[in-house]
């Protein structure tokens, strides 16, 4: 499989491709609580819509692909968390209040962050 910047491999498991094993394996936990039409994969949020500058330049829209949803529960597998990662977290927990995200590390693991 290919790597990324952050040297994980892709995995593909039962036709779903995900961006990691701990991803995967993440999916695979995920299974043993709920059924697989219980859980979204690959989940897209607008953090904040398009619009045109005072130039009249399109701004294009800020959005964020979580890798998991289970009713209002979101969750976001990562080795690491980014600057510009946190700034997409703090956007979305100021738009979806009504949604849980939960940062999932594998360090230790499985530990949900919020």
């Amino acid at each position: 499989m290919t790597a990324n910047k952050y040297k994980n491999k892709k995995v593909v498991y039962e036709g779903i491709t995900f961006d990691s094993e701990m991803e995967k394996e993440f999916y695979l936990a995920l299974l043993k609580k709920y059924k697989k039409d219980e859980i979204k994969i690959q989940p897209k949020f607008e953090l904040q819509q398009s619009f045109r500058d005072r130039k009249n330049k399109l701004q294009r829209a800020i959005t964020y692909t979580a890798d998991f949803q289970v009713d209002n529960s979101v969750y976001d597998v990562k080795g690491m968390v980014t600057q510009q990662g946190e700034m997409r977290l703090k956007m979305f927990k100021f738009k979806y209040p009504d949604l849980d995200l939960k940062v999932v590390t594998k360090a230790p693991k499985y530990l949900y962050l919020s």
